[in-house]
């Protein structure tokens, strides 16, 4: 591990060692950095994932019978 910033690191990972966990790790890493600003209020958050699953299946059940 190397140090590009005061605030920035620099990981070097075996690509053996890669695997799903990583990904996991490094996904929530990404959603940290990019909500930390955020405002948004937990229900308003759960309100939006539901509406987007909601049509996301009302679109996926539509391409079923294309």
């Amino acid at each position: 591990m190397s140090t590009t910033s005061q605030k920035e690191f620099l990981f070097r990972i075996p690509k053996k060692l890669y695997n799903k966990d990583l990904q996991i790790m490094m996904d929530y890493l990404r959603y940290k950095k990019a909500t930390q600003k955020s405002k948004a209020s937990r229900l308003s958050i759960e309100k939006l994932v539901n509406e987007v699953r909601k049509i996301r299946k009302e679109v996926h059940q539509a391409s079923r019978f294309l």
